[in-house]
């Protein structure tokens, strides 16, 4: 395998994670508009929740039991953080 050919998978590779990300985020954005609507929807929640970081709010809304939780627990934080940030500019 060339240089070229690695570099394209590993930017397809994270293409794919990220695209994934923008699901994962809409499904918990919209799952706790509904269940707690006074709830204030930020990229670092979103971030904790992506990642497995439990909050109080993920138990009232019952936000384990979303396909999304924890599904990038060994992603780094702030590279999450930054792909949830760009995803809800895209909004």
């Amino acid at each position: 395998m060339t240089f070229a050919q690695s570099h394209t998978a590993s930017e397809a590779e994270s293409n794919d994670w990220k695209n994934r990300l923008a699901e994962y985020c809409a499904e918990f954005i919209q799952h706790v508009q509904t269940k707690s609507p006074m709830t204030d929807i930020t990229p670092v929640l979103i971030t904790r929740f992506l990642t497995g970081l439990t909050q109080p709010i993920f138990t009232k809304v019952k936000a384990r039991q979303l396909q999304g939780f924890g599904v990038y627990e060994e992603k780094r934080y702030l590279a999450v953080k930054g792909a949830v940030t760009q995803c809800l500019s895209h909004r």
